[in-house]
């Protein structure tokens, strides 16, 4: 696991935050923002070393106190168990706010024959942001609440044949956050995000993209700007926990309608 130096000496921050798949797309975004905000950002990587080069060089101008990158193989027992102390050494303090933004795409089948993409769907889908939120409750300062935001997925109402053991981990990430806002109030809130499709992903055409927006009854799904927003309303709210926020346009409502 190692820190992308900033060249930025560290400054005193009230908020820390660690984001996971913080370098590029959604993750990239809410650094960003929250820096704009005032807080000092820990960005995880796995592969990305060069965009969380970037992402840490763009939170300090947005106005991170301090902005650091951290690798880690969250498919990895270890390296998911101590990515929560190396970002609060980093940050110099105990952190405020975990965003589980990190997961895995990869395309498997009820069969078995893609073992391996399931296993890696599963631990960095769910087994890591369930490590993670253990981690970060068992160093955060008691004398204030602090927040962790889950993204999930809208398309987890939809059956599907393939992607099993990613919607499987979006579920149980859903049942984790409920769980998780019971077992740790009041200190600590514990929210979700659920959006429809925002960005293409690289094994998705673009026209299969749109198609897939399209199926809202609205007509589109939430835009990057809108999850961000997102994030920011949550930590406004001060009696929300154990929430779930839909930015689908009304899909998950479709997909449970039977025709007559």
């Amino acid at each position: 696991m190692n820190r992308v130096d900033s060249g930025v000496a560290s400054l005193a921050a009230t908020d820390r935050s660690l984001i996971t798949g913080g370098a590029r797309r959604i993750g990239r975004a809410i650094a960003i923002e929250l820096s704009k905000h005032g807080h000092s950002i820990a960005i995880h990587w796995h592969s990305s070393e060069a965009d969380a080069r970037e992402t840490v060089r763009e939170c300090l101008i947005a106005g991170a106190p301090t902005a650091a990158a951290l690798r880690a193989d969250l498919s990895d027992p270890t390296e998911r168990r101590d990515l929560v102390r190396h970002a609060a050494d980093s940050l110099e303090g105990p952190l405020s706010l975990l965003v589980n933004n990190a997961s895995r795409f990869k395309r498997d089948d009820h069969a078995g024959k893609r073992r391996e993409e399931a296993e890696g769907n599963l631990s960095i889908g769910l087994a890591a942001p369930f490590t993670l939120i253990r981690a970060f409750a068992g160093q955060v300062n008691a004398a204030r609440t602090c927040n962790v935001i889950n993204l999930l997925d809208s398309d987890v109402c939809r059956p599907g044949m393939d992607f099993a053991s990613y919607r499987l981990a979006k579920a149980g990430l859903a049942m984790l956050t409920e769980d998780a806002a019971l077992a740790l109030a009041p200190g600590i809130r514990v929210n979700a995000i659920a959006p429809g499709p925002v960005l293409r992903s690289s094994n998705e055409s673009a026209d299969h993209f749109e198609r897939s927006r399209r199926l809202a009854p609205l007509g589109i799904h939430a835009s990057l700007e809108e999850v961000v927003s997102t994030v920011l309303h949550i930590l406004a709210c001060p009696s929300m926990t154990g929430a779930t926020i839909p930015l689908d346009g009304g899909r998950r409502l479709a997909s449970r309608c039977v025709p007559s």
